[in-house]
Formats: C-alpha cells, structure tokens, sequence
C-alpha cells in the first residue's frame, strides 16, 4: 500500500463513519481481545448503554459466525476447500450512521452453503418483532438443535440475535470469491442498531 492509497483508504472509512474496523485471522483469543477493545471504544465514543449493549452482542454473534462458518482458507484450493484446515479470516466493521449506527461482517462460505444462509435470513427477514422474539426463545431452549442441524452449529441463534437488536431488516450479499472456481462466496451481512425506532416498533 502506498501513502495515498492509505490516505484514500482513511479517507472512505470517515466518510462511512467506521469507528472501529478489523480485518483478518479470527481466533478465540483474537475475538476477546477485539471486544475488550471495542469496549473502550464505545466508552471513548460515549455510546449509552443500551446501544452500546445491542452494538457488543452483534459484534459477539458476528464474530462467532466467522470463528464458526468461514471456510479456513490457509492453504485452500478449489479443490480441496471443504477439507482445509488453517485461519479463519473475516472483516468486520462498526461505524456511526447519525442517528444510528451500523455493524458489518464478511467472510468466505463454501458455495453449497449459500442457499442454507440465504434461506434462513429470508425466513427471519418476514418475521415480526413478536415472531422474532417466539423464535429466539424456542431455538434457545433446543438444545437438540446441533444433532439436529450439525452444520448451523448455533448460527440461527446468532442472526436471530442481530435481527432483534437492530431496528431494520438485516441486509446481506453474497459475492463470488475470484480464483475460487465457483467453490467460495464472500458472505457479508450488515446490521442498523440503535437509534429510533427500535425494533419492537418496527
């Protein structure tokens, strides 16, 4: 990277309004660090606490998602993707929109994964607030869930947990990775939180 592209490059990232920005390998130990980080940040920020709040567990989920779904890509190949074993790299970002603020992931899925994730954000997508509480309870309290569903491994919990925290539909995208023969996707997902109104007037 030369200086002006990182002049560019801060430059974007205040115009969105980004207030903390990570990108690379997720590890346990890495995600706790990064939350103990964007702790101090949000006191820094004075975010108040119920924001703050939503802000955190969708920072948690999200992590959690990559920590759990993203392909390792070490030394993946199109051929033997499914069976890679490596780093767990991911984006995620934080930034202030005015009157809310917004949180956004990425991270590489396997193709054939695509159609479970976008189903499932469909699902949640027309469900009402009264219909996304019933759902998160009944899925807590499943604990067959991951004999039932070994790839989810909890992931239903995670987005049902962003989508109760934020105060408009999640927004998703899945783009093709290049050089992956058709074998990855960059899975992004992106969150409003906070800010009126919140989700139970949606």
């Amino acid at each position: 990277m030369t200086p002006h592209e990182l002049e560019s490059f801060q430059g974007a990232a205040q115009d969105a309004g980004v207030v903390f920005f990570f990108s690379g390998e997720f590890t346990p130990s890495g995600v706790e660090a990064l939350g103990l980080a964007l702790r101090r940040r949000l006191e820094e920020l004075d975010v108040p606490g119920k924001p703050s709040r939503r802000i955190f567990s969708a920072f948690v989920e999200m992590a959690q998602n990559v920590l759990h779904y993203a392909v390792c890509t070490a030394h993946a190949s199109p051929s033997d993707v499914a069976e890679a074993d490596g780093g767990r790299r991911g984006t995620i970002a934080i930034g202030d929109g005015g009157d809310h603020h917004w949180i956004a992931c990425s991270n590489e899925v396997r193709a054939d994964q695509v159609p479970r994730i976008a189903e499932r954000l469909a699902a949640i997508a027309r469900m009402s607030p009264a219909q996304l509480r019933e759902a998160y309870v009944r899925q807590l309290q499943n604990e067959t869930h991951e004999q039932e569903d070994p790839l989810s491994r909890g992931a239903g919990l995670g987005l049902l947990t962003i989508a109760r925290a934020a105060r408009a539909p999640l927004e998703h995208a899945f783009v093709p990775v290049q050089g992956s023969g058709g074998a990855l996707q960059r899975f992004v997902l992106c969150a409003r939180l906070d800010g009126a109104p919140p989700v139970e007037a949606r």
